[in-house]
């Protein structure tokens, strides 16, 4: 299929910004099917011993609305055609606290992790394609006397391979 779309650009409602996961054209074509995650059989987190305590996201949750917890991020992504996932946290000068974005495997274990904290405002984490079924991403920020704790997750990544996905904490 081929898609006219600019990856960066924000998806209306029903569809991924992801290529290879877009959903339907209009609302009679596979009517009913959810496209934005979380997928069947993908693998959740929310399948393994670990709940994640963190509200669960999808990718329309990225394009600068507030979230539950007061936050925006919001997403930028490029297309690499690498054999890797390339993903990149920023925060603005202003955004001191920790914050963190971890992929976990279905079991809850950390597989990699890019945070921030008082000067650093930029950090970058890379897995390879073909490991990316059954993972998640957990979006972590200090909170009450710093404790860190997760406040959002994604349950899967399925179609984010071969992209540079950049989240921009704008707000916390």
């Amino acid at each position: 299929m081929k898609v006219d779309t600019p990856v960066d650009h924000i998806p209306a409602a029903g569809r991924s910004r992801f290529p290879n996961v877009l959903g339907p054209r209009d609302e009679t074509e596979n009517a009913g099917f959810n496209w934005d995650p979380p997928y069947p059989n993908s693998g959740s987190s929310l399948s393994g011993p670990d709940v994640p305590t963190g509200p669960e996201l999808d990718w329309r949750s990225f394009s600068g609305v507030t979230l539950e917890d007061g936050d925006q991020i919001v997403l930028t992504t490029s297309r690499t055609n690498t054999p890797y996932l390339t993903i990149t946290l920023t925060t603005p000068r202003n955004i001191t606290w920790w914050k963190d974005i971890e992929i976990q495997d279905w079991t809850g274990a950390a597989r990699a992790a890019a945070w921030t904290s008082d000067s650093l405002h930029r950090a970058s984490m890379s897995i390879p394609n073909s490991e990316l079924p059954g993972l998640s991403l957990h979006f972590k920020k200090a909170k009450f006397r710093g404790v860190h704790t997760e406040v959002y997750y994604l349950p899967n990544l399925i179609g984010t391979d071969g992209y540079t996905l950049e989240f921009n904490w704008k707000k916390d």
